[in-house]
């Protein structure tokens, strides 16, 4: 059994799905099992969170508030996650990504048909940044990330001290 991970990246279900089948025509998929997924688009958010005086069993229902107001969705359409980075006696701060449960159904859906496995989806703005940090030690004090790979859209990323202040993807 092949334990091949396929990076890929989409700013929709039906650009991976063609993705998808390219691979699939050229026997790529073949060797794969596994994919690690990297998604964009403008229902896709992604924002840094500062919560304050909150037990941390609370932090998802916050932060599911909030996201059902930046989507404007019930929050049973909502799918939220998040990662604390730093956490202090009265502050929590992260960063959260958010998007429609049935946009990342869709994104399932068409892993499924191809037989791959999900071990990872996240932002690709998310992608850029772990990278970043990853890479060496970041410099002191503010950096800003800029992600010009796309065409029609800008990732924006504000850091401090590892600490991100703002993250936007603008169109």
């Amino acid at each position: 059994m092949n334990n091949k991970i396929l990076t890929l990246d989409a700013s929709s279900p039906e650009e991976l799905s063609a993705k998808l089948t390219v691979l699939q025509k050229g026997g790529e998929l073949a060797s794969a099992r596994f994919a690690s997924l990297a998604i964009s688009g403008p229902q896709v958010l992604v924002r840094p969170f500062e919560l304050t005086k909150v037990a941390p069993k609370d932090i998802p229902t916050r932060l599911q508030f909030e996201a059902v107001e930046l989507l404007s969705l019930p929050a049973s359409e909502v799918v939220v996650d998040f990662q604390a980075l730093h956490t202090a006696s009265d502050k929590v701060t992260g960063i959260m990504l958010c998007a429609p449960r049935k946009l990342l159904g869709d994104y399932l859906a068409a892993l499924k048909k191809v037989k791959l496995t999900p071990l990872s989806i996240t932002s690709r703005i998310l992608t850029g940044i772990d990278i970043f940090l990853k890479s060496g030690e970041p410099p002191k004090g503010r950096s800003c990330l800029l992600d010009l790979s796309r065409e029609n859209v800008i990732g924006l990323s504000l850091l401090c001290d590892k600490r991100c202040e703002l993250i936007r993807e603008i169109p």
